[in-house]
C-alpha cells in the first residue's frame, strides 16, 4: 500500500519483502491504482542495491529479528544519498500493553521485534533527528490492524 501510495504522489519507488505473498498482493494493488511498482523478494543483503542510490527510505511497520535489526537499518541509511531522509513508523515496546487489551491490533508479540526511540537514533545515526515521537495510534486496517496501539515515528535527514 505504502509503495503504491508513494508512486501515485510522483516518486520512484523500489519495495522490498522476504514475502513472495506480499509481493503478489502489492502488485495486484498496484496494478488495480494503474501504478507500476519495482518489487523485490529476499533478503536485504542478497538485493542488487549498491552505493547511495535514494533520496528517502521508509521502513512502515518493518520489524526485524533483533538479529537482522541493525544490519538492515544500517544496510538501508547506506543506500540513502547525503542530505536524504530515513522515515520509520513502526510498533513500540510499549506495544506489548496494548496487544493485551486490544487483542486484534497486530504487530510482532516478541518485544524484540519492537522498537523504542534510542533503539532507532542509534540505528540511523548518521541521520540527524527531524521528528522523534512515541504516542497511541487508532488503527482500523482489516481484520488484523484493529484498536488503539503504541507506535514510534522517526524521520531523520542524513548528515554524514
Amino acid at each position: 500500500r505504502n509503495a503504491v501510495y508513494a508512486v501515485k504522489k510522483g516518486l520512484e519507488v523500489v519495495a522490498f519483502d522476504q514475502s513472495k505473498e506480499g509481493k503478489k498482493k502489492a502488485l495486484k494493488l498496484a496494478d488495480k491504482a494503474g501504478v507500476k511498482i519495482d518489487y523485490r523478494v529476499g533478503e536485504l543483503p542478497d538485493l542488487p542495491l549498491e552505493g547511495e542510490i535514494f533520496t528517502a527510505a521508509a521502513l512502515i511497520y518493518a520489524h526485524f529479528t533483533p538479529q537482522l535489526r541493525l544490519e538492515y537499518h544500517r544496510l538501508i541509511g547506506k543506500l540513502i544519498k547525503p542530505e536524504g531522509l530515513i522515515i520509520v513508523e513502526g510498533f513500540s515496546q510499549q506495544h506489548i500493553e496494548y496487544q493485551k487489551k486490544y487483542p486484534n491490533i497486530g504487530g510482532p508479540r516478541n518485544i524484540g521485534m519492537l522498537y523504542t526511540l534510542e533503539m532507532i537514533r542509534s540505528d540511523f545515526d548518521d541521520f540527524e533527528p527531524i521528528e522523534s515521537s512515541e504516542g497511541e495510534v487508532e488503527l482500523s486496517e482489516g481484520s488484523s490492524h484493529i484498536g488503539t496501539g503504541n507506535v514510534i515515528r522517526f524521520i531523520g535527514r542524513k548528515v554524514k
